[in-house]
């Protein structure tokens, strides 16, 4: 599985945690830290190709279902999107897609919400909040 970020210089590579993108949780994080990383550079949206080849839908779906408790529901609109981005994500490969191209705005995202979020994925199958 890997995100790239297509761009008018060409594609680039997303980020990714440092043991790269080897299981759902850290698509998810690498996900939400380009997403951050974008914002924080001024993006004001990004197009991403994301590949979700062995995206488990169980994962995913524990995952979608913890952002109710992320960071208080402090920040309704970014948890909203995690949430659509994610369920999006699980819609297309449950239909059996194994890639996404998808053209996100940033404009009302706060970079350190999408990090707090990001960080609270865990690395383990127990979606958010349970980091090993």
């Amino acid at each position: 599985m890997k995100i790239m970020i297509e761009s008018l210089e060409g594609p680039r590579p997303g980020a990714a945690p440092s043991g790269g993108i080897n299981d759902t949780t850290s698509l998810v994080k690498a996900l939400l830290s380009t997403l951050a990383l974008e914002k924080a550079r001024g993006n004001p949206h990004v197009v991403l190709d994301i590949d979700m080849k062995n995206l488990e839908l169980r994962t995913l779906v524990e995952v979608v279902r913890s952002t109710n408790s992320i960071a208080g529901g402090s920040d309704y609109d970014a948890i909203l999107l995690v949430k659509g981005l994610l369920l999006t994500l699980a819609d297309k490969r449950a239909r059996g897609h194994a890639q996404l191209l998808l053209d996100i705005e940033l404009e009302n995202l706060r970079p350190e919400l999408l990090m707090e979020i990001a960080r609270s994925v865990s690395t383990t199958r127990r979606g958010f909040g349970h980091a090993v």
